[in-house]
């Protein structure tokens, strides 16, 4: 990480009480002097009750407004959001430096082939929206967060790949997405339109039946059931969301002078059997992985990471230490829920 990119900067981060936001806020916040870090949410959650439990919080270094007047959060806490959303967003006081737009409707397979017209009309005008922001702001770095289901079906995508069969909606969007960004690259200092290929790690949510497959595995193991809707035989690349997060700074500190697009994921792919069995290991139980018959409808998605490479940047959490590190996430949130109903 170059420490001098950031000190002193004004970053703003849409979806960051998400899943990889609020882990790039607390990153930022834990390794870095940036000036502010502004967090922009439709919604709470577990990312929000870690970032507000932060020293930074309240403090002027690290702001956070919930756009949803029916959150949960918006009555618990120090501002009037209505009111800050219009002075500080609309017109902010200070200029901001770096947009850094992970804001979207995101699940898993099932959940954006079930939902594609809400997916592709939601993400669609939350892009619109913010890119104009950013350019109307003059915000000279932009970093969006793209996705590999740009390429569909597909064994091993490289950027210049073309899009492959089983295309949903979602990725459908993230190609215009990124369209409309390279349209209007001329008001960006850097940008970056990044497909991020398997994040998981911990923060993820793992109970909802539109959750990522490996905490969803971690969940039916907690509780002796472990299932998978398919023969398992899928393949999937996973990167954990610390490799992640300093993939995503490097690019935001060369994307002057690098490639605009850049796949950010491992490179290496597993079966899902496969890994559901490890984790069944890494539980220390004694349980039988059940499968079905049924052949997963996109059995493969893995990205070349070499230009990502380029740049010095490698994985370094294995995928056995990264699945251990998600039971143990997901065993830990379990334990605190039970100790709160207790």
């Amino acid at each position: 990480m170059n420490k001098d990119f950031w000190g002193g900067k004004r970053i703003l981060i849409t979806g960051g009480c998400g899943f990889i936001g609020h882990n790039l806020a607390l990153y930022l916040a834990d390794n870095t002097d940036v000036q502010e870090i502004i967090i922009v949410d439709k919604n709470g959650g577990y990312g929000y009750t870690k970032l507000i439990n932060h020293p930074w919080y309240g403090r002027g270094k690290l702001s956070i407004i919930i756009t949803d007047n029916n959150s949960e959060c918006v009555d618990k806490h120090l501002y009037d959001y209505t009111e800050y959303w219009r002075t500080l967003i609309i017109s902010p006081p200070k200029k901001i430096d770096v947009f850094i737009h992970l804001a979207a409707v995101v699940g898993n397979y099932q959940f954006y082939k079930e939902n594609g017209g809400m997916v592709l009309l939601e993400n669609t005008f939350t892009d619109t929206y913010w890119i104009k922001y950013a350019i109307e702001k003059k915000i000279p770095y932009f970093f969006y967060a793209s996705s590999s289901h740009v390429y569909g079906d597909k064994e091993y995508s490289y950027e210049s790949s073309t899009k492959g069969e089983n295309l949903l909606t979602y990725g459908q969007q993230k190609l215009v997405g990124e369209e409309i960004l390279l349209a209007n690259r001329s008001h960006f200092k850097g940008l970056i339109l990044a497909r991020l290929n398997g994040i998981y790690g911990e923060g993820q949510k793992y109970k909802e039946d539109s959750c990522s497959v490996l905490p969803q595995i971690c969940h039916r193991i907690l509780y002796n059931k472990p299932f998978l809707n398919t023969t398992g035989q899928e393949t999937r690349s996973f990167l954990y969301i610390t490799d992640a997060i300093e993939a995503i700074l490097l690019l935001v500190e060369n994307s002057e002078n690098c490639f605009v697009v850049q796949n950010v994921g491992s490179g290496d792919a597993y079966e899902i059997g496969v890994l559901s069995e490890k984790l069944i290991k890494i539980s220390g139980k004694t349980l039988k992985l059940e499968k079905t018959e049924k052949k997963a409808e996109l059995m493969n998605q893995n990205c070349n990471v070499e230009r990502l490479k380029t740049l010095g940047w490698f994985p370094k959490v294995s995928i056995d230490d990264g699945l251990k590190k998600l039971y143990e996430y997901v065993q830990e949130r379990e334990n605190d829920e039970h100790r709160k109903n207790v």
